[in-house]
């Protein structure tokens, strides 16, 4: 699994990419919280994905189709359990996510295909979590997103439907955490 975010640096006024490659193995410090858009939706997104030419698809190790669609709450967290994140959800409602166009983050020898996420719930949720667990954060602005696919540099994305997802909603019902070691649980939000 790999989690790439873009960030802008209005300090340095330039974009830049952070890429944080998770593989089963622990070779990650951090634990993390996601959210999936679930159902329909989500099967939509994963065949969307197996759409797009193999010739294209960037398939190093980690890389290639997205197989969770998911989209992170929380990077970089140093909780070993789900105790402290449990106690900031417990008043939290479900909420609607909407998703936005299809973009790209440009990295070296690859884009990263993803679907914008729209939610100022979602965007508070963060911060409340950011600000009340203990975690560690190289950057400054979270950008919410569904990653779909690492493609190759070359890949031409003209003919593309850029607004296919546009519009559409989810309504999230739980976050699921995973420790540093990757073991997973779930929680439902009240």
């Amino acid at each position: 699994m790999k989690f790439s975010n873009h960030y802008f640096n209005e300090e340095h006024e330039d974009e830049y990419e952070i890429d944080m490659k998770v593989t089963s193995e622990t070779d990650d410090p951090y634990s993390y919280a996601s959210i999936n858009v679930g159902g329909e939706l989500e099967s939509e997104i994963l065949k969307f994905g197996q759409t797009i030419p193999d010739d294209v698809i960037y398939d190093e190790d980690g890389f290639g189709r997205e197989e969770d669609n998911h989209i992170t709450l929380l990077f970089g967290m140093h909780d070993d359990d789900d105790t402290n994140l449990k106690e900031q959800l417990k008043d939290v409602e479900p909420f609607e996510v909407e998703l936005g166009d299809i973009s790209f983050f440009e990295a070296d020898g690859y884009r990263v295909m993803k679907i914008d996420v729209i939610s100022e719930q979602l965007e508070t949720l963060h911060d409340k979590l950011k600000i009340n667990l203990e975690n560690t954060q190289t950057f400054d602005e979270y950008t919410p997103h569904v990653t779909i696919a690492y493609v190759k540099s070359h890949y031409n994305d003209k003919e593309l439907d850029k607004q296919m997802f546009t519009g559409k909603t989810a309504t999230i019902n739980e976050v699921h955490f995973q420790d540093k070691d990757r073991h997973p649980s779930t929680i439902s939000l009240s």
